[in-house]
Protein backbone atom coordinates (compact mmCIF):
# COMPACT_ATOMS: atom_id res chain seq x y z
CA UNK A 1 0.00 0.00 0.00
CA UNK A 2 2.63 2.47 0.99
CA UNK A 3 5.71 3.01 -0.94
CA UNK A 4 8.98 4.73 -0.64
CA UNK A 5 10.85 5.84 -3.72
CA UNK A 6 14.41 5.80 -5.00
CA UNK A 7 16.24 6.18 -8.25
CA UNK A 8 16.60 2.72 -9.80
CA UNK A 9 19.28 1.78 -12.21
CA UNK A 10 19.23 -0.30 -15.36
CA UNK A 11 21.52 -1.61 -18.06
CA UNK A 12 22.35 0.34 -21.24
CA UNK A 13 20.33 -0.94 -24.20
CA UNK A 14 22.34 -2.76 -26.87
CA UNK A 15 22.30 -1.21 -30.28
CA UNK A 16 21.98 -3.49 -33.28
CA UNK A 17 24.44 -2.93 -36.12
CA UNK A 18 23.85 -3.52 -39.82
CA UNK A 19 24.92 -7.06 -40.77
CA UNK A 20 24.75 -7.13 -44.57
CA UNK A 21 25.37 -4.89 -47.56
CA UNK A 22 23.08 -4.54 -50.50
CA UNK A 23 23.29 -7.55 -52.83
CA UNK A 24 24.61 -7.27 -56.29
CA UNK A 25 22.05 -7.17 -59.06
CA UNK A 26 23.17 -10.42 -60.73
CA UNK A 27 23.17 -12.53 -57.56
CA UNK A 28 20.27 -10.81 -55.85
CA UNK A 29 18.11 -13.86 -55.29
CA UNK A 30 20.93 -16.07 -54.01
CA UNK A 31 22.23 -13.41 -51.58
CA UNK A 32 18.65 -12.84 -50.31
CA UNK A 33 18.27 -16.44 -49.16
CA UNK A 34 21.72 -16.41 -47.59
CA UNK A 35 20.92 -13.17 -45.75
CA UNK A 36 17.67 -14.54 -44.33
CA UNK A 37 19.48 -17.60 -42.97
CA UNK A 38 22.33 -15.59 -41.39
CA UNK A 39 19.96 -13.02 -39.86
CA UNK A 40 17.97 -15.79 -38.17
CA UNK A 41 21.12 -17.31 -36.65
CA UNK A 42 22.50 -13.97 -35.42
CA UNK A 43 19.14 -12.91 -33.98
CA UNK A 44 18.90 -16.13 -31.98
CA UNK A 45 22.41 -15.59 -30.58
CA UNK A 46 21.65 -11.98 -29.65
CA UNK A 47 18.40 -12.90 -27.89
CA UNK A 48 20.08 -15.68 -25.93
CA UNK A 49 23.00 -13.46 -24.95
CA UNK A 50 20.72 -10.63 -23.87
CA UNK A 51 18.61 -12.95 -21.73
CA UNK A 52 21.70 -14.34 -20.00
CA UNK A 53 22.99 -10.82 -19.40
CA UNK A 54 19.89 -9.33 -17.77
CA UNK A 55 18.99 -12.22 -15.46
CA UNK A 56 21.43 -11.91 -12.57
CA UNK A 57 22.12 -14.39 -9.84
CA UNK A 58 21.34 -13.59 -6.19
CA UNK A 59 24.79 -12.14 -5.66
CA UNK A 60 24.89 -10.01 -8.80
CA UNK A 61 25.94 -6.39 -8.19
CA UNK A 62 23.52 -3.57 -8.84
CA UNK A 63 23.83 -1.59 -12.05
CA UNK A 64 25.76 1.71 -12.07
CA UNK A 65 23.65 4.55 -10.73
CA UNK A 66 24.37 6.69 -13.78
CA UNK A 67 23.21 4.10 -16.31
CA UNK A 68 20.34 5.00 -18.61
CA UNK A 69 16.94 3.50 -17.69
CA UNK A 70 15.47 0.96 -20.08
CA UNK A 71 12.17 2.42 -21.36
CA UNK A 72 8.91 0.58 -21.03
CA UNK A 73 7.49 -1.28 -24.01
CA UNK A 74 4.43 -0.15 -25.92
CA UNK A 75 1.99 -2.06 -23.70
CA UNK A 76 -0.12 0.21 -21.51
CA UNK A 77 -0.74 -0.54 -17.84
CA UNK A 78 -3.87 1.60 -17.53
CA UNK A 79 -2.82 2.48 -13.96
CA UNK A 80 -3.07 5.76 -12.09
CA UNK A 81 -0.34 6.40 -9.52
CA UNK A 82 -1.15 8.46 -6.44
CA UNK A 83 1.86 9.89 -4.63
CA UNK A 84 1.47 11.63 -1.26
CA UNK A 85 4.11 13.65 0.53
CA UNK A 86 4.06 17.45 0.68
CA UNK A 87 1.05 17.35 -1.63
CA UNK A 88 -0.96 14.77 -3.56
CA UNK A 89 0.27 13.94 -7.08
CA UNK A 90 -2.08 12.05 -9.42
CA UNK A 91 0.02 10.54 -12.22
CA UNK A 92 -0.95 8.62 -15.36
CA UNK A 93 1.52 5.72 -15.39
CA UNK A 94 1.44 5.49 -19.21
CA UNK A 95 1.59 9.12 -20.30
CA UNK A 96 3.25 10.75 -17.30
CA UNK A 97 0.52 13.41 -17.18
CA UNK A 98 0.04 14.57 -13.60
CA UNK A 99 -1.86 17.05 -11.48
CA UNK A 100 -1.22 18.26 -7.96
CA UNK A 101 -3.72 18.53 -5.12
CA UNK A 102 -3.05 20.14 -1.72
CA UNK A 103 -3.08 17.83 1.28
CA UNK A 104 -5.93 18.56 3.69
CA UNK A 105 -5.19 19.92 7.18
CA UNK A 106 -1.88 21.38 8.33
CA UNK A 107 0.93 19.11 9.46
CA UNK A 108 0.71 19.44 13.24
CA UNK A 109 0.20 15.94 14.60
CA UNK A 110 1.33 12.42 13.88
CA UNK A 111 3.65 11.93 10.94
CA UNK A 112 1.67 8.89 9.77
CA UNK A 113 0.77 9.34 6.10
CA UNK A 114 -0.92 6.60 4.08
CA UNK A 115 -3.29 6.02 1.19
CA UNK A 116 -5.77 3.18 0.59
CA UNK A 117 -7.99 2.45 -2.40
CA UNK A 118 -11.67 1.69 -1.86
CA UNK A 119 -13.53 0.96 -5.08
CA UNK A 120 -12.73 3.90 -7.32
CA UNK A 121 -12.29 6.23 -4.35
CA UNK A 122 -9.20 7.05 -2.29
CA UNK A 123 -8.73 7.20 1.48
CA UNK A 124 -5.88 9.37 2.75
CA UNK A 125 -4.76 9.29 6.37
CA UNK A 126 -2.95 12.34 7.73
CA UNK A 127 -2.54 13.82 11.19
CA UNK A 128 -4.74 11.09 12.73
CA UNK A 129 -7.59 12.08 10.41
CA UNK A 130 -9.01 10.18 7.44
CA UNK A 131 -10.09 11.93 4.25
CA UNK A 132 -12.15 10.51 1.38
CA UNK A 133 -11.53 11.51 -2.25
CA UNK A 134 -14.36 10.54 -4.61
CA UNK A 135 -13.71 8.64 -7.90
CA UNK A 136 -11.40 10.61 -10.18
CA UNK A 137 -10.09 12.48 -7.14
CA UNK A 138 -12.28 15.42 -8.08
CA UNK A 139 -13.71 17.95 -5.67
CA UNK A 140 -12.81 18.57 -2.05
CA UNK A 141 -12.07 15.57 0.19
CA UNK A 142 -14.57 14.56 2.88
CA UNK A 143 -13.41 14.42 6.50
CA UNK A 144 -14.25 10.98 7.94
CA UNK A 145 -13.01 11.77 11.42
CA UNK A 146 -10.27 10.46 13.75
CA UNK A 147 -8.18 7.66 12.33
CA UNK A 148 -4.91 5.79 12.66
CA UNK A 149 -5.42 4.48 9.12
CA UNK A 150 -7.71 2.63 6.72
CA UNK A 151 -7.80 -1.16 6.33
CA UNK A 152 -9.39 -3.11 3.45
CA UNK A 153 -12.97 -4.10 4.31
CA UNK A 154 -15.01 -7.25 3.66
CA UNK A 155 -15.60 -6.11 0.04
CA UNK A 156 -13.66 -3.98 -2.44
CA UNK A 157 -16.14 -1.14 -1.86
CA UNK A 158 -15.71 -1.06 1.92
CA UNK A 159 -12.95 -0.17 4.35
CA UNK A 160 -12.37 -0.28 8.09
CA UNK A 161 -11.31 2.92 9.87
CA UNK A 162 -9.14 2.22 12.89
CA UNK A 163 -9.18 4.85 15.64
CA UNK A 164 -9.21 5.19 19.44
CA UNK A 165 -9.80 7.81 22.06
CA UNK A 166 -6.08 8.02 22.81
CA UNK A 167 -5.47 9.95 19.60
CA UNK A 168 -5.70 13.37 21.24
CA UNK A 169 -5.01 12.49 24.90
CA UNK A 170 -1.82 11.71 26.75
CA UNK A 171 -3.32 9.17 29.13
CA UNK A 172 -5.88 6.65 28.01
CA UNK A 173 -7.32 3.56 29.64
CA UNK A 174 -10.17 1.19 29.09
CA UNK A 175 -12.58 1.72 32.00
CA UNK A 176 -10.12 0.80 34.72
CA UNK A 177 -8.45 -2.13 32.94
CA UNK A 178 -5.36 -0.07 32.16
CA UNK A 179 -5.46 -1.21 28.53
CA UNK A 180 -5.90 1.18 25.64
CA UNK A 181 -8.78 0.12 23.43
CA UNK A 182 -9.35 1.11 19.82
CA UNK A 183 -12.35 0.67 17.61
CA UNK A 184 -13.21 -0.03 13.98
CA UNK A 185 -15.80 1.71 11.83
CA UNK A 186 -16.88 0.23 8.49
CA UNK A 187 -17.51 2.75 5.66
CA UNK A 188 -18.44 2.49 1.98
CA UNK A 189 -17.13 4.37 -1.07
CA UNK A 190 -19.26 7.40 -0.18
CA UNK A 191 -17.91 7.54 3.37
CA UNK A 192 -21.19 6.37 4.89
CA UNK A 193 -20.75 4.35 8.07
CA UNK A 194 -22.13 0.81 8.03
CA UNK A 195 -23.41 -0.30 11.42
CA UNK A 196 -22.09 0.71 14.82
CA UNK A 197 -18.40 1.00 15.77
CA UNK A 198 -16.80 -2.27 16.91
CA UNK A 199 -14.32 -2.32 19.80
CA UNK A 200 -11.04 -4.18 19.45
CA UNK A 201 -10.45 -7.09 21.87
CA UNK A 202 -9.53 -5.74 25.32
CA UNK A 203 -7.59 -8.71 26.68
CA UNK A 204 -4.33 -7.07 25.48
CA UNK A 205 -3.12 -3.97 23.67
CA UNK A 206 -4.09 -5.24 20.22
CA UNK A 207 -3.81 -3.18 17.06
CA UNK A 208 -4.56 -4.00 13.38
CA UNK A 209 -1.49 -4.54 11.21
CA UNK A 210 -3.37 -3.57 8.05
CA UNK A 211 -3.35 -7.15 6.74
CA UNK A 212 -6.65 -8.93 6.14
CA UNK A 213 -7.76 -12.43 5.13
CA UNK A 214 -11.16 -13.86 4.29
CA UNK A 215 -11.76 -14.72 7.94
CA UNK A 216 -10.89 -11.31 9.39
CA UNK A 217 -8.13 -8.88 10.35
CA UNK A 218 -4.59 -9.60 11.48
CA UNK A 219 -4.03 -8.15 14.97
CA UNK A 220 -0.68 -7.73 16.71
CA UNK A 221 0.18 -7.01 20.34
CA UNK A 222 1.73 -3.62 21.03
CA UNK A 223 4.16 -4.73 23.73
CA UNK A 224 7.82 -5.51 24.28
CA UNK A 225 8.49 -9.21 24.02
CA UNK A 226 7.83 -12.12 21.64
CA UNK A 227 5.67 -11.41 18.63
CA UNK A 228 2.05 -12.44 19.01
CA UNK A 229 -0.53 -12.10 16.26
CA UNK A 230 -4.03 -13.44 15.65
CA UNK A 231 -6.80 -13.42 13.08
CA UNK A 232 -9.85 -11.67 14.51
CA UNK A 233 -13.30 -11.38 12.90
CA UNK A 234 -14.78 -7.99 13.86
CA UNK A 235 -18.28 -9.00 12.73
CA UNK A 236 -18.51 -12.03 15.03
CA UNK A 237 -15.96 -10.71 17.57
CA UNK A 238 -14.17 -14.06 17.57
CA UNK A 239 -10.50 -15.00 17.22
CA UNK A 240 -10.40 -17.53 14.39
CA UNK A 241 -6.66 -18.30 14.25
CA UNK A 242 -3.56 -17.77 16.41
CA UNK A 243 -0.20 -16.87 14.85
CA UNK A 244 2.28 -17.25 17.74
CA UNK A 245 5.78 -15.88 17.42
CA UNK A 246 5.38 -14.54 13.88
CA UNK A 247 5.51 -11.24 12.05
CA UNK A 248 2.94 -10.97 9.24
CA UNK A 249 4.25 -9.20 6.15
CA UNK A 250 1.38 -9.70 3.64
CA UNK A 251 -1.96 -11.47 3.27
CA UNK A 252 -4.41 -12.57 0.58
CA UNK A 253 -7.48 -14.81 0.63
CA UNK A 254 -6.76 -17.40 3.32
CA UNK A 255 -2.97 -16.93 3.18
CA UNK A 256 -0.71 -15.01 5.54
CA UNK A 257 2.97 -14.56 4.67
CA UNK A 258 5.29 -14.11 7.62
CA UNK A 259 8.83 -14.33 8.90
CA UNK A 260 10.35 -14.63 12.34
CA UNK A 261 12.28 -11.40 12.08
CA UNK A 262 15.62 -12.92 13.07
CA UNK A 263 19.09 -12.95 11.52
CA UNK A 264 18.99 -15.60 8.82
CA UNK A 265 21.65 -14.91 6.20
CA UNK A 266 22.75 -16.43 3.91
CA UNK A 267 19.62 -18.63 3.66
CA UNK A 268 16.47 -16.70 4.66
CA UNK A 269 12.94 -18.02 4.37
CA UNK A 270 9.35 -16.81 4.19
CA UNK A 271 6.47 -18.89 5.53
CA UNK A 272 2.91 -19.09 4.23
CA UNK A 273 0.09 -20.12 6.56
CA UNK A 274 -3.38 -21.06 5.34
CA UNK A 275 -5.55 -19.80 8.21
CA UNK A 276 -8.49 -21.91 7.03
CA UNK A 277 -6.70 -25.28 6.95
CA UNK A 278 -3.79 -24.49 9.29
CA UNK A 279 -1.24 -25.80 6.78
CA UNK A 280 2.13 -24.08 6.43
CA UNK A 281 4.75 -23.99 3.69
CA UNK A 282 8.29 -22.63 3.73
CA UNK A 283 9.86 -20.78 0.78
CA UNK A 284 13.59 -20.09 0.66
CA UNK A 285 14.73 -16.73 -0.67
CA UNK A 286 17.61 -16.59 -3.15
CA UNK A 287 20.98 -17.05 -1.44
CA UNK A 288 22.11 -13.82 0.19
CA UNK A 289 18.65 -12.18 0.09
CA UNK A 290 16.80 -11.08 3.20
CA UNK A 291 13.58 -9.14 3.72
CA UNK A 292 14.32 -5.43 3.62
CA UNK A 293 10.98 -3.70 3.07
CA UNK A 294 7.34 -4.43 2.35
CA UNK A 295 5.62 -7.34 0.62
CA UNK A 296 2.40 -7.59 -1.39
CA UNK A 297 0.30 -10.27 -3.06
CA UNK A 298 -0.85 -9.83 -6.65
CA UNK A 299 -4.60 -9.19 -7.13
CA UNK A 300 -5.19 -12.85 -8.07
CA UNK A 301 -3.16 -14.07 -5.09
CA UNK A 302 -0.77 -16.11 -7.25
CA UNK A 303 2.41 -14.09 -6.75
CA UNK A 304 4.04 -12.48 -3.72
CA UNK A 305 6.43 -9.57 -4.35
CA UNK A 306 9.05 -9.07 -1.65
CA UNK A 307 11.46 -6.19 -1.14
CA UNK A 308 14.83 -7.72 -0.28
CA UNK A 309 18.35 -6.66 0.51
CA UNK A 310 21.26 -8.57 -0.98
CA UNK A 311 23.51 -9.21 2.00
CA UNK A 312 21.52 -7.40 4.68
CA UNK A 313 18.40 -5.43 5.57
CA UNK A 314 17.81 -1.71 5.24
CA UNK A 315 19.37 0.61 6.33
CA UNK A 316 22.70 -0.19 4.77
CA UNK A 317 24.80 0.21 1.65
CA UNK A 318 24.15 -3.23 0.16
CA UNK A 319 22.15 -3.60 -3.08
CA UNK A 320 18.36 -3.97 -2.97
CA UNK A 321 16.00 -5.81 -5.31
CA UNK A 322 12.53 -7.35 -5.56
CA UNK A 323 11.98 -11.09 -5.24
CA UNK A 324 8.97 -12.83 -6.78
CA UNK A 325 7.42 -15.87 -5.12
CA UNK A 326 5.25 -17.80 -7.59
CA UNK A 327 2.76 -19.88 -5.58
CA UNK A 328 1.81 -21.97 -8.61
CA UNK A 329 5.31 -23.10 -9.60
CA UNK A 330 6.81 -22.77 -6.07
CA UNK A 331 9.62 -20.71 -7.64
CA UNK A 332 11.32 -17.80 -5.88
CA UNK A 333 13.56 -15.54 -7.98
CA UNK A 334 14.95 -12.04 -8.12
CA UNK A 335 13.18 -9.82 -10.64
CA UNK A 336 15.76 -8.49 -13.15
CA UNK A 337 15.73 -4.73 -13.53
CA UNK A 338 14.87 -4.02 -9.88
CA UNK A 339 18.45 -4.08 -8.59
CA UNK A 340 19.63 -0.78 -7.17
CA UNK A 341 22.48 0.50 -5.06
CA UNK A 342 21.42 1.74 -1.64
CA UNK A 343 22.96 4.53 0.45
CA UNK A 344 22.56 5.90 3.92
CA UNK A 345 20.13 8.52 2.58
CA UNK A 346 17.97 5.88 0.89
CA UNK A 347 14.82 4.28 2.21
CA UNK A 348 13.57 0.74 1.76
CA UNK A 349 12.45 -0.31 -1.69
CA UNK A 350 8.77 -1.28 -1.88
CA UNK A 351 6.67 -3.13 -4.47
CA UNK A 352 2.92 -2.72 -4.98
CA UNK A 353 0.29 -3.90 -7.47
CA UNK A 354 -2.37 -2.18 -9.54
CA UNK A 355 -5.85 -3.67 -9.93
CA UNK A 356 -4.90 -4.58 -13.52
CA UNK A 357 -2.15 -6.90 -12.26
CA UNK A 358 0.92 -4.76 -13.00
CA UNK A 359 3.68 -4.55 -10.39
CA UNK A 360 5.25 -1.19 -9.60
CA UNK A 361 8.45 -0.60 -7.63
CA UNK A 362 9.95 2.53 -6.09
CA UNK A 363 11.95 3.58 -3.07
CA UNK A 364 12.50 6.66 -0.95
CA UNK A 365 14.99 9.12 -2.43
CA UNK A 366 14.66 9.35 -6.23
CA UNK A 367 12.37 10.14 -9.15
CA UNK A 368 11.87 6.84 -11.00
CA UNK A 369 9.15 4.17 -10.86
CA UNK A 370 9.68 0.66 -12.22
CA UNK A 371 6.91 -1.42 -13.78
CA UNK A 372 6.59 -5.13 -14.48
CA UNK A 373 3.87 -7.04 -16.30
CA UNK A 374 3.57 -10.75 -15.39
CA UNK A 375 5.06 -12.82 -18.18
CA UNK A 376 7.81 -10.31 -18.98
CA UNK A 377 11.45 -11.14 -18.20
CA UNK A 378 12.35 -7.91 -16.40
CA UNK A 379 11.05 -4.74 -14.82
CA UNK A 380 11.45 -1.53 -16.78
CA UNK A 381 11.51 2.15 -15.89
CA UNK A 382 8.39 4.14 -16.71
CA UNK A 383 9.95 6.66 -19.14
CA UNK A 384 7.44 9.48 -18.66
CA UNK A 385 6.86 9.27 -14.90
CA UNK A 386 8.86 11.41 -12.50
CA UNK A 387 8.18 11.58 -8.79
CA UNK A 388 8.66 14.89 -6.96
CA UNK A 389 12.03 15.36 -5.25
CA UNK A 390 12.32 14.69 -1.54
CA UNK A 391 14.54 16.83 0.69
CA UNK A 392 16.28 14.99 3.52
CA UNK A 393 18.08 18.03 4.85
CA UNK A 394 16.88 20.35 7.65
CA UNK A 395 15.32 22.78 8.29
CA UNK A 396 12.46 21.26 6.27
CA UNK A 397 10.18 19.22 8.50
CA UNK A 398 9.81 15.64 7.30
CA UNK A 399 6.18 14.44 7.42
CA UNK A 400 7.14 10.77 7.46
CA UNK A 401 7.96 8.75 4.37
CA UNK A 402 6.25 9.38 1.02
CA UNK A 403 3.53 6.93 0.13
CA UNK A 404 2.54 5.66 -3.31
CA UNK A 405 -0.48 3.72 -4.56
CA UNK A 406 -1.56 2.31 -7.93
CA UNK A 407 -5.22 2.39 -8.86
Amino acid sequence: MTLLEQSPTSVKPQEAEALFKEARQRRRRLRMFRSIFVVAIVAAVLVLGFALHVIPGPGSPSHPSDSRPTPVSGTRSGATLVYAYNNLQVINADTGASRSLPLPAPQDGSSVLSVQGIGGSLLLNRDNTLWLYRPGLLGLPVNLGPSHGAIPGPTANEAWIWSDRCVTTVVCSNDGTGLSQGELRLVDTSGNQIGAPISLPDDATWFPTGDVVNAGLVLAVASIGPDAEEIWNPITNHVVHILPGVHAIASSGNLVAWDKGKACLPHCTVQLTNVETGTEKTFQLPTGATLSGGAAFSPDGSTLALSVGIGGTWPGTHPAAVALMDLRTQEVRLLPGTEMAMGLQSGPQTAFWSSSGWLFVAAFGGPHVLAWRPGEQRAIVLPKVRLPPVSLEPPQFQPGYPTLLAM
